[in-house]
């Protein structure tokens, strides 16, 4: 057996007092990990990039869904189908002795590293029945969902700030990836009991909801605080209608300014509950700030306390009901 300073026996212990966890994966990727990115399974058949590293419990892993989690002794060993551990160590330091590491490359620092604005990485799937059952009631179709970049997804991969490690996770309820904001998005999980679980999203408050689809200028614009809000005005005949975040989340001051600009009246729509409220009117007194552009603004909410936003007048009364509040705001909007 090979070995190393006065022949001490090769184990994985003395062996990472040589080489690191990244160098050794090294070998089979051909490059250092990196926990930001979705990998080809190098261990069977794989078409579609869904697996990842992590670090669980002090030690680098490969997480594969379609397989196992495999440290890096576990990688090369599968990956040359060397029969050992023992023969895998010696396969590793012979590997180093015949190609050994420049002196000018060293692995990234994927220990500790902890970004703000971190990535959230899901795979889609396909369009089922439960998920026609949900959207059926809103009057949103598939391809409406598709139009807007709403996908149905199987998992999804985050970076909890609390545990400072990687979690993925593969619900069991229905659950979809608002997209459409460059590198972020929003995942929703409208069943989840848990209001904490419900919503998960690295979008910033200058991630504005179909505002790349509405008209240069017009005459009205609706301002509401969801997607799915968003979505059953726009079936009423509304296009230019826009989403924000939530209604704690307003954009900076340049982006409300040009909304200002390009259309003549603004329209706001939030939920009818305190949070709603008060939102909508922080919103319609930053608007009226810009006083080089004065332009009628007003807010509204449902005029029914069980029914808290267009979305629920929609599934619980009609879309008649919500097209007929939207006119009688829209014209009292002088």
């Amino acid at each position: 057996m090979y070995g190393y300073a006065n022949d001490v026996p090769l184990n994985m212990s003395t062996f990472l007092t040589m080489y690191s966890q990244e160098d050794i994966f090294r070998i089979i990727f051909g490059s250092y990990p990196d926990l930001d990115i979705l990998y080809l399974s190098p261990f069977r058949e794989d078409h579609h990039p869904n697996c990842f590293f992590e670090w669980y419990k002090g030690k680098l892993m490969f997480r594969d869904f379609g397989d196992v989690r495999r440290d890096c002794f576990q990688a090369v060993r599968d990956f040359y189908g060397i029969c050992s551990y023992p023969d895998t160590l010696e396969f590793i330091d012979s590997y180093f002795k015949e190609y050994p590491i420049p002196l000018n490359q060293k692995p990234k620092k994927t220990c500790e590293r902890l970004e703000k604005d971190c990535a959230i990485t899901f795979r889609v799937k396909n369009f089922e029945f439960k998920d026609y059952l949900y959207w059926r009631q809103y009057y949103i179709t598939s391809d409406q969902l598709q139009e807007d970049q709403v996908s149905v997804i199987n998992w999804y991969r985050f970076y909890s700030e609390k545990g400072k490690k990687w979690i993925i996770l593969r619900p069991f309820d229905i659950c979809y990836a608002i997209n459409g904001f460059e590198t972020r998005c929003k995942i929703y999980r409208p069943q989840n009991h848990n209001k904490k679980s419900k919503w998960l999203t690295n979008c910033k408050a200058n991630d504005v909801g179909n505002l790349a689809n509405i008209d240069p200028t017009g005459e009205i614009l609706i301002i509401t605080k969801s997607y799915k809000d968003h979505r059953v005005i726009r079936n009423q005949g509304f296009k230019n209608v826009i989403w924000f975040q939530s209604e704690k989340m307003m954009p900076d001051d340049s982006i409300l300014l040009s909304l200002l600009q390009r259309y003549e009246r603004i329209l706001i729509f939030y939920d009818n509950d305190l949070a709603g409220i008060c939102g909508s009117t922080d919103l319609q007194r930053k608007l009226e700030s810009f006083t080089s552009i004065q332009r009628p603004i007003r807010t509204m909410c449902s005029p029914c306390t069980y029914l808290k936003d267009p979305a629920e007048i929609v599934s619980i009364r009609s879309e008649q009901e919500l097209k007929d509040l939207l006119d009688e705001n829209i014209n009292l909007l002088k």
